[in-house]
């Protein structure tokens, strides 16, 4: 089973991060690391200032209109390709957790909506410590720049 934490970035700190995406990893695996309570509050901050709150009726408005889903509380659900695909979108107020196994069809569906949804979704998969943007930032920032 694959297992994704998807965040919100906000947008100002996407685009100084966008080529520096290792810092931005580094910096939410040691939030999940355990710390003394005057650094946890700090971190907390950081977090505070990074992520952006995730509106819950918003996607969820999305994914019942783009795709054939189940849900139930803040959790959506999507099997494809006859059952050899599945996935699990759970939403919180600073956080997305996607499980998924099988073929990646349920999984790309959910990451697809989530990139039209938002271009600043950063996506880290702690397990195998891949990480990364669902939508590539670059040629936006080029153009404007």
């Amino acid at each position: 089973m694959r297992q994704y934490m998807i965040y919100l970035i906000e947008e100002e700190i996407s685009r100084y991060y966008f080529g520096k995406e290792l810092k931005l990893y580094e910096f939410f695996l040691e939030a999940k690391q355990d710390h003394q309570p005057r650094m946890k509050q700090l971190i907390q901050k950081q977090m505070d200032y990074i992520v952006r709150p995730i509106s819950y009726s918003e996607i969820s408005k999305i994914l019942q209109r783009h795709c054939r889903c189940l849900s139930h509380a803040n959790m959506f659900s999507l099997n494809c390709s006859n059952g050899t695909s599945s996935a699990k979108l759970m939403i919180q107020e600073k956080e997305i957790k996607l499980l998924s196994k099988g073929y990646y069809d349920a999984e790309a569906t959910f990451l697809e909506i989530l990139r039209q949804f938002d271009k600043h979704f950063f996506a880290i998969d702690y397990a195998s410590h891949q990480f990364g943007w669902l939508n590539p930032i670059k040629d936006a920032y080029y153009i404007t720049q």
